[in-house]
């Protein structure tokens, strides 16, 4: 389709020229990227979200998000905040700026965002989000439109700020996560850096790395994860240390049996199957395993179990395939997925459960040997120290120290909490360890690069 024949679109006085939209993002949405996007024909450009405080303080990084070149025109710039006298002040003082439309950010989930009563928070407190519309309205001249949530507490995605909420509640000696590997890279890092911020801004001392299942767990799958270890005093999280890479000696017959007969459901059939015929000339070793992968056979050759997913034995047909002893073709059963995620062979599955919600649980779960190798590494670095916890330490400026070793493993906690980013700054070059502090848009470039690098971020 011709982007000219797509229709206009009216906001307030400004007419875009078609109703293509680009999102505003943080760390992504700056310079640069809009006019690439402006490029490809993208209607309205939306700018990284600014702060209404940080403009009033004049933050020297926030002056840098406010550049708006003339040919990314109509532009819309975002601004957060909660209190509705300084946003119409901000809001009026920054209108001579040459963006078309002021958006005001009410879905923010971040907690440092959310914790100030800002972005998203403000959907639990609705005469507040309307004093501040109805002042910045009445500022300027300008159309102003509002990014919401759905609600609060709506998007599925956000359950990582619910773990937040409790490990505020409950202020553990130490915490531990697991999650998947490409949430490190999800969002071009954002994710992860949201993520690690919030943990630290919470007084952690916190570690990450991610280990493979047949590496760290001696179990025969490809299952790649991230772990995430955090103490309350930097004694533990000095002491702690992930456990190395041990040889996988666990075969495919230890979990899995080739040779007893199972129920009929675990079989593919000539005529049971449409695909049978392709599955028959491709499934031809018990040395790997196979999955049916809807139009195709995939083969994993490097000897164990892919890895093992939650929608297994739905839609894709994605539990792993074996052949067995008696040259049959069959799916594992949920109690051998369990035994590849390193459950012992002694695990009893519950009863009265659909193999389905069996193959989910199984696919979901964590490899139970890398997480006990963590675990007591864990109990380790707590039984050994004494240290008094760390975690009432408070501030307004958060000055976080990062080590990253690519993209994969690294280390970050707060060095200090001050009043304001010009005290950071003095506090920094105070430290006289040549560390730099590195904007979000270095810190998005160095988890591109996968790089190494040790920094200070000023949160």
């Amino acid at each position: 389709m011709d982007i000219h024949q797509i229709r206009k679109l009216q906001i307030g006085s400004v007419t875009l020229p078609n109703n293509l939209i680009l999102g505003p993002m943080a760390g992504v949405t700056d310079l640069p990227f809009r006019l690439l996007c402006k490029e490809q024909g993208a209607g309205l450009l939306c700018m990284e979200m600014v702060s209404a405080k940080a403009i009033l303080y004049k933050n020297k990084n926030t002056e840098s998000l406010l550049s708006i070149d003339e040919r990314e025109k109509p532009v819309s710039l975002q601004m957060f905040g909660s209190d509705p006298q300084i946003m119409a002040q901000i809001a009026k003082q920054i209108e001579e700026r040459p963006f078309d439309i002021l958006d005001i950010n009410m879905g923010c989930p971040v907690p440092k965002i959310v914790n100030n009563g800002e972005g998203s928070a403000l959907m639990k407190n609705p005469i507040l989000a309307g004093q501040i519309i109805e002042s910045i309205v009445k500022a300027i001249d300008k159309p102003v439109t509002v990014k919401i949530r759905k609600g609060f507490d709506d998007d599925r995605g956000d359950l990582f700020f619910e773990l937040l909420r409790m490990i505020e509640g409950c202020k553990p000696r130490a915490i531990f996560i697991e999650n998947v590997k490409n949430m490190v890279g999800h969002d071009h890092g954002n994710t992860f850096k949201v993520i690690r911020e919030a943990l630290t801004e919470n007084n952690y001392f916190i570690k990450w790395k991610v280990l493979n299942g047949k590496d760290y767990g001696n179990i025969p799958q490809n299952r790649e994860r991230i772990y995430i270890v955090g103490f309350d005093t930097k004694e533990a999280y000095d002491l702690f240390e992930f456990p190395e890479e041990i040889k996988l000696t666990t075969t495919l017959q230890d979990v899995i049996n080739f040779g007893d007969k199972l129920d009929e459901v675990y079989y593919y059939r000539e005529g049971k199957q449409n695909f049978y015929d392709q599955l028959k000339l491709e499934v031809t070793s018990q040395d790997t395993i196979y999955q049916w992968r809807r139009q195709y056979v995939r083969e994993n050759k490097n000897g164990v179990v892919p890895t093992l997913t939650a929608n297994m034995g739905t839609g894709g047909h994605n539990v792993p395939l074996i052949l067995t002893d008696s040259g049959e073709i069959r799916k594992l059963t949920p109690k051998e997925t369990f035994n590849v995620q390193g459950y012992p062979k002694s695990f009893k599955i519950p009863e009265g459960v659909s193999n389905g919600q069996l193959y989910k649980q199984a696919g979901n779960s964590v490899v139970v040997p890398v997480i006990k190798r963590i675990a007591e590494n864990v109990a380790k670095a707590l039984n050994e120290t004494q240290g008094q916890s760390q975690l009432d330490r408070s501030g307004k400026i958060a000055i976080i120290y990062t080590k990253m070793n690519g993209q994969f493993e690294g280390e970050s906690y707060v060095k200090d909490f001050v009043s304001t980013y010009e005290e950071a700054e003095k506090k920094i070059a105070s430290y006289e360890d040549g560390l730099a502090i590195l904007s979000d848009e270095d810190y998005f470039r160095l988890v591109k690069k996968r790089g190494n690098l040790e920094f200070y971020s000023i949160i």
